[in-house]
């Protein structure tokens, strides 16, 4: 690519042709891109106010007589075969839910030996369809086929540069993030090394950086709702955000190099008395200690709100942005196309969250008033 700066406004029908195809949900083409030393940047002027999907309700497994009971689902997958591979992080344990969504098989349990698990940290899958688990309180990854247990594969050796984060798998190669950070330091935010583990060879590579939380002042009552760090994989590579920023950063997943950055406006939110209450009612227990801490918190928080959440890429390429959310958990989220153009919202029910996308099926896990849990299978139905 020529060294230098070109600014394009793309028509319809030039989005189009870069997206291959003209079908499913149409795109904003209010937007400008720049191509600068190999870095694909998209800035949006607006985002659309519309609808990218529509949510069909393939099942629930979890509330019902006879349904597994879910502890803390954390991590899961969807295989080519419409199974669903579900990491319960408090239980220790991985399920399989078959494609209706009615029997449920025990692939693991809680233990030290073979096939068993110390502390789920991510289930992801293998093309092939044979099943990761990162295993941090054992120290290794599990591998497991057609429900059967394969084999393991220690991580003892890199064990301290681990703290949870797996994130996915990409061809052979673990894309994962750890999660512990410094307090009191002085940068503005603590940065941490994403790494990529070669599953066949064994070898650990750092591809880049990330900024995973900001400072802490000593003596100060840290902010209920300050901005984090993300990572997310996706088709298109490794996709990185911090909550304060409206983008997205991608990152090449071999080379570890920047190679596209999508921008919008921010909203510049302003914390609203409904939006403290929703944080605030579940946390009080009537004692004056509560309320006097409550209190400080409401005093700590920081306007504006930050700007996301989560994000999350799928096996199509597409980069789905959590919008932040006092509750933790993103209902609302922005699609992008593989090219960084806005395909629209979706809007979730509340306390859902999102552990897979692939194709037209997006695995979540919902909780109610009471904290139950339950895996839902949803279809995404292009909007109207």
């Amino acid at each position: 690519m020529k060294a230098g700066k070109h600014i394009h406004v793309l028509s319809a029908g030039t989005l189009a042709l870069l997206c291959g195809c003209t079908d499913g949900p149409e795109v904003s083409t209010d937007f400008q891109v720049r191509d600068s030393v190999g870095v694909r940047v998209v800035e949006h002027r607006v985002l659309p106010s519309r609808l990218a999907f529509h949510l069909e309700e393939v099942y629930t497994h979890g509330p019902s007589a006879g349904d597994h009971q879910f502890i803390n689902a954390w991590s899961g997958t969807l295989l080519s075969n419409g199974v669903a591979a579900v990491g319960d992080a408090r239980a220790q344990e991985v399920v399989a839910i078959d494609p209706s969504g009615s029997k449920v098989d025990t692939l693991g349990t809680a233990g030290e030996g073979p096939g068993e698990f110390g502390r789920v940290i991510s289930v992801t899958a293998l093309r092939g369809d044979t099943i990761v688990v990162e295993d941090d309180g054992n120290l290794r990854f599990t591998f497991i086929h057609d429900n059967q247990y394969v084999r393991s594969q220690s991580t003892a050796a890199f064990s301290s540069a681990w703290s949870s984060g797996g994130v996915g798998v990409l061809d052979r190669r673990l894309i994962s993030r750890p999660t512990q950070y410094r307090l009191y330091i002085d940068e503005a935010w603590n940065r941490l090394p994403i790494t990529a583990h070669d599953l066949d060879s064994d070898r650990w590579d750092t591809l880049t950086v990330y900024d995973v939380a900001p400072r802490l002042e000593q003596g100060r009552m840290p902010d209920p709702f300050r901005p984090w760090g993300y990572v997310g994989l996706g088709q298109e590579g490794v996709l990185i955000g911090r909550g304060d920023r409206a983008e997205i950063r991608v990152h090449d997943p071999e080379s570890g190099l920047l190679t596209g950055i999508v921008r919008w406006p921010p909203r510049h939110a302003r914390l609203t008395p409904g939006e403290w209450a929703r944080y605030e009612v579940p946390r009080r227990d009537g004692s004056q200690e509560r309320q006097a801490e409550l209190a400080e918190l409401r005093i700590a928080v920081v306007e504006p709100l930050p700007e996301i959440l989560d994000v999350k890429g799928d096996d199509l390429g597409r980069l789905w942005v959590g919008r932040f959310d006092v509750s933790g958990v993103p209902s609302e989220w922005e699609v992008f196309s593989p090219n960084g153009e806005s395909l629209g919202q979706i809007r979730l029910p509340e306390r859902t969250t999102i552990l897979e996308i692939r194709g037209d099926l997006m695995l979540t896990v919902q909780r109610d008033d009471l904290d139950v849990q339950a895996v839902t299978l949803y279809r995404l139905l292009p909007r109207e």
